[in-house]
């Protein structure tokens, strides 16, 4: 569907997400989704998550100096503090340090809130194979990269802008196909992109702000770049695999996950 121009996302609620997941799934578009009502009776803020993580000491990731992000496949530079400190702080320097995808398994508290229950009968989403918190600040940007995995992105606190690009678009391709960097694109973010590719690309991106209490289902192997739009953004997302159909396509995909996952297990990172 386009509108202005724009392609814009299909926009449905929970119930007819689950209802229909199979069908959305196979379909491979992102969605965007309302009325979650398994998390959205939680009213969350920095302190009630602070709360639930028992204010636990953090490795937080380092922005590059302009707010960019590209995850800890970068070696990104990296600072130890308490939740509490870290949320007093991110209004003063917003993109200096982002939480960056860290499983809740550690925090029962946490995991309890943010568990997808087992009766929509959807074992991907009961039964992911990683749920994560993110936070960051005003500012922050995550570079454009795919997850090697389905993701279902729920925004619990302030709002955040993707940039989705299908897999299939002509000009874009991984920094380096063959390595634990298989995931990230050569262009760090669509700004830099040059012309004619720009608006060749430009012309299949959906642009999505994500609303507190919408999640948003990116598809396995979709570009995405994400802005932080407010002080305080906090996100779960839960990422589950593709099924055989979807991966066995993509065989570039499966030689970088495998060396992605060895890569972190090599260097102890959590995610």
């Amino acid at each position: 569907m386009t509108q202005n121009g724009k392609i814009k996302p299909l926009k449905i609620d929970w119930i007819s997400f689950v209802q229909q997941f199979n069908r959305f799934s196979r379909a491979n578009q992102p969605i965007i989704i309302t009325e979650l009502d398994f998390i959205n009776a939680y009213q969350w803020d920095g302190e009630n998550l602070s709360e639930l993580m028992d204010n636990a000491t953090l490795t937080l990731m380092e922005s590059q100096s302009d707010g960019t992000f590209s995850g800890r496949s970068d070696n990104p530079k990296t600072s130890m503090m308490r939740m509490s400190d870290y949320l007093s702080i991110i209004e003063q320097y917003p993109t200096r340090y982002q939480y960056a995808g860290i499983r809740v398994d550690p925090y029962p508290k946490l995991a309890e809130q943010v568990r997808i229950p087992e009766s929509y009968g959807i074992t991907s989403l009961s039964k992911p194979c990683e749920t994560n918190i993110w936070v960051g600040g005003k500012g922050c940007i995550t570079r454009i990269h795919f997850d090697q995995v389905e993701n279902l992105n729920v925004q619990l606190k302030g709002r955040k802008k993707f940039f989705l690009i299908p897999p299939n678009v002509k000009g874009m391709r991984a920094r380096s196909p063959f390595s634990f960097q298989g995931h990230l694109s050569h262009y760090n973010l669509i700004d830099s992109i040059p012309s004619p590719e720009k608006q060749t690309i430009m012309q299949q991106c959906i642009e999505v702000t994500l609303h507190q209490g919408e999640a948003i289902y990116i598809p396995f192997c979709w570009w995405h770049e994400v802005h932080y739009i407010d002080d305080l953004n906090i996100n779960v997302n839960y990422w589950w695999f593709a099924g055989r159909k979807k991966t066995i396509t993509k065989p570039r995909v499966l030689l970088s996950s495998t060396l992605t996952s060895m890569d972190r297990k090599f260097r102890s990172l959590n995610l």
